[in-house]
């Protein structure tokens, strides 16, 4: 599955039919990051951060995107991979349960 930087959220609705596990796995591993995005803005945003200029805030922001990529990649926080081996599981019981 590629992701294109200006439609990743339309890309998680695309899944590899060849590879549904990977697919599984790259979406968990976005949503780890958009989760990481979120939790950085709410850190940005408290009452002891420093007003910044637009432009400074605008580098802020992307700096933060990039960060909550790097650290879902690397596994960081483990959300995303928790996600994908709980739907990995779900799929793999509910086949189990529908073969005669």
């Amino acid at each position: 599955m590629t992701i294109s930087p200006t439609s990743k959220a339309a890309s998680l609705a695309t899944v590899d039919s060849a590879s549904p596990e990977k697919a599984i796995r790259d979406s968990a591993q976005q949503f780890e990051a958009f989760l990481i995005k979120q939790m950085l803005r709410e850190l940005r945003a408290s009452v002891l951060a420093e007003p910044q200029s637009g432009s400074s805030q605008a580098y802020r922001e992307m700096s933060d995107d990039l960060m909550a990529e790097h650290l879902a990649k690397s596994g960081a926080f483990g959300f995303g991979k928790a996600m994908a081996d709980q739907m990995l599981g779900q799929i793999r019981q509910a086949s189990l349960n529908t073969q005669p």
